[in-house]
């Protein structure tokens, strides 16, 4: 069945990992961060640089090890079964729930043409009907999957490389400068929310390796689309934020659902509004498509071996591991529901720094596990060395990002964290009873 199945090339990789980042940040933490000041686009740049000594530390452990599974796979063979179990499991919640936030940003988008939407109970609805659509489109051939992430990337990229490279002609640094900072905080408290908030659109730097064991060539593919995809991603997230900033005031950018498609109807009226709301509404539904696949691949990746519910490693005929993808899509639509907010922007910031946490921890984990890696692979070179400072660079940069979550966030996802140890002693227990030894790491 997965002997004959057509692989991902380099570009639809490289595509997934762009769309994977962009899909969804892009078109809606402008407006969360404008809420903060124009100094929050010093987060901008501090988490690109984050994002891009992770993305070098990943590269060279997706060439050295090109396994399914990604940082799971990592994180298990550097320190372990646990700290892999604890990977898989935080960076599976942080998936699911993130995409929902994804889907509330599509539907914000929706809201230009059904005002309706901007509610919350029916953008729930709306959200949740898209999130099985989705779902079911990603039981099909993945070659199949590669050319929706492609279309949908590409309607992405029209309004994003537009605003960044023709907005500039309507730029104002006065309004840029207006609202420097408007949280309320210090400079610097400002800049580390900013950071926080902002790696939520860095999420997916690691789809690639996530992938290699659906690539056709992951010892050269999977590094080239990680470095590609995150420093593209990069570039085009602070150019355009930028850009925004300085053409629309900062209170009315905070209070929109759609801010590409209201500097579009600044400058070029309401038919360009609507033009980029479909745009966005298509880019921001296929990154939710990317998200689903991944957070179907990684589950797999551990159930095959043993570390995760079997029920997760079943598939079909198109080797989709379709019970598992079910299982999320129920899970998605019951966080939906249960965390309705007044406001769609508050509902996707809560969310999405939860996502953020939990991801930060398994970055972390993966990074620690690089440090290992090296040694066992005997890399004493030049490369090898500045690995592994990338490394200790990249986990300060996490820890940093981490302080920034706040408070009611980093309780609820130190909970969620413990409760890791619960399930997997609750999991080796009945393997045991099962008489089911854990395939070595």
């Amino acid at each position: 069945m997965g002997g004959s199945e057509k692989k991902l090339t380099l570009l639809p990789l490289t595509v997934i990992v762009t769309g994977n980042m962009m899909g969804s940040g892009i078109f809606l933490l402008p407006s969360s961060l404008a809420a903060l000041g124009s100094v929050s686009l010093l987060g901008w740049l501090l988490t690109a640089g984050g994002a891009i000594i992770m993305a070098m530390v990943f590269a060279r452990l997706g060439f050295l090890m090109p396994r399914a599974g990604g940082m799971y796979a990592y994180t298990r063979a550097g320190i372990g079964n646990f700290a892999g179990f604890q990977v898989v499991y935080g960076y599976w919640f942080a998936i699911w729930g993130g995409n929902t936030a994804i889907a509330l940003a599509g539907v914000g988008y929706l809201a230009h043409f059904f005002p309706v939407l901007a509610q919350p109970l029916p953008a729930c609805v709306m959200a949740v009907c898209v999130i099985w659509l989705l779902t079911i489109l990603n039981t099909r051939q993945i070659r199949l999957i590669g050319k929706f992430q492609t279309v949908t990337t590409t309607c992405m990229l029209i309004p994003v490389v537009a605003t960044a490279l023709l907005g500039w002609f309507w730029f104002d640094g006065s309004v840029l400068m207006a609202a420097s900072n408007t949280s309320g905080h210090s400079t610097l408290a400002t800049i580390t929310a900013a950071a926080s908030l902002t790696l939520w659109s860095f999420l997916g730097l690691e789809s690639a390796c996530v992938l290699a064991g659906r690539a056709e060539k992951p010892e050269r593919d999977v590094p080239i689309a990680t470095v590609v995809g995150t420093s593209l991603a990069a570039a085009l997230y602070i150019l355009s934020t930028t850009v925004l900033m300085g053409i629309v005031p900062a209170a009315e950018l905070a209070q929109s659902t759609a801010p590409f498609s209201l500097v579009a109807s600044h400058i070029l009226g309401d038919w360009a509004g609507g033009l980029v709301s479909v745009l966005a509404i298509i880019a921001c539904f296929g990154c939710l498509n990317g998200w689903i696949l991944m957070q179907g691949q990684i589950a797999k990746a551990a159930a095959d071996d043993y570390l995760f519910p079997r029920l997760f490693s079943r598939v079909n005929r198109h080797n989709a591991p379709v019970h598992g993808l079910i299982v999320t899509a129920i899970l998605m639509s019951l966080l939906l529901l249960l965390t309705l907010s007044p406001t769609l922007n508050r509902q996707y910031e809560t969310i999405a720094l939860m996502a953020v946490l939990l991801t930060l921890v398994t970055y972390i984990y993966t990074l620690l596990s690089a440090l290992v890696v090296m040694e066992k692979e005997g890399l004493r070179t030049t490369y090898g060395r500045r690995t592994t400072l990338l490394s200790f660079l990249g986990v300060a940069y996490c820890f940093w990002a981490v302080i920034g979550a706040g408070e009611t966030v980093l309780f609820y996802g130190g909970i969620a964290l413990l409760s890791s140890a619960v399930v997997y002693a609750a999991m080796r227990r009945w393997h045991i009873r099962q008489g089911i030894s854990i395939k070595p790491e």
